[in-house]
């Protein structure tokens, strides 16, 4: 893929991020701060009757602990890189939120202290982030958001992961948004083991979007490849 092609991604990832905002996100459990994962990052699309693929890698990681208000915090990051030969794009987000909204049931989106975003190369400039919730601005909505409307149970299924072979148990449901312009329906699936620091092993939302006479389908995936217990914040707020 070329590097010009990321523009596409962001088009692509916009149409995604309305589709998902109810689904389940990454984080199932909290782990230690100092906590990051890693995993591959790969979405196939149709669009105009062309299939393209982008590859990447996705992180997310505990940088930071603090009490605010008499309530026991997390600074959580979240990376999103895609390579071109030589070249990267990354999309990195870090937000202060209360740990009890990082637990199952809640939408961390929702409860966001402050928030902190740099895009593009490495020496972009990092600005506040005041709506991480808007779906339009960023991905952030499908790995940050609450809980399935209507998830079924699925039984265990053995994985190859980075963490080795798990014998991974599941969740999955389907969802329907609907604007003016058309809708996106799909299914959500995710694989999750106890030995993942946050949860989840595998995501995968597959989805079908029609806009008028035209209908795009795409699978979007995530699969663990490493951990680190070592993590470091990639975002330096600009001083006051």
């Amino acid at each position: 893929m070329r590097f010009r092609h990321v523009r596409y991604l962001g088009l692509f990832l916009a149409v995604l991020i309305v589709a998902t905002v109810r689904g389940d996100g990454l984080i199932r459990t909290l782990p230690k701060d100092g906590t990051e994962v890693s995993y591959a990052l790969e979405i196939v699309g149709s669009m105009k009757g062309q299939e393209k693929t982008v590859k990447g890698t996705l992180t997310l990681a505990s940088v930071g602990s603090e009490t605010k208000d008499g309530q026991a915090c997390r600074w959580i990051e979240l990376g999103f890189i895609i390579k071109d030969n030589q070249r990267e794009f990354g999309d990195y987000s870090k937000f202060l939120i209360a740990e009890k909204h990082l637990r199952p049931g809640n939408n961390p989106l929702e409860h966001v202290i402050q928030a902190w975003r740099r895009r593009g190369p490495r020496e972009s400039t990092v600005k506040k982030f005041t709506n991480p919730g808007n779906a339009v601005q960023s991905p952030l909505p499908v790995f940050l958001s609450g809980p399935l409307n209507t998830e079924k149970r699925l039984p265990a299924k053995d994985i190859k992961s980075g963490l080795g072979p798990l014998k991974c148990a599941g969740v999955a449901g389907n969802y329907k948004y609907t604007n003016k312009t058309g809708s996106v329906t799909g299914t959500v699936e995710l694989r999750h083991h106890a030995t993942s620091p946050f949860g989840i092993v595998i995501a995968t939302y597959d989805m079908t979007i029609k806009r008028g006479d035209q209908t795009e389908k795409f699978r979007f995936l995530l699969k663990l490849e490493k951990t680190n217990n070592k993590a470091k914040s990639q975002l330096t707020p600009p001083k006051k």
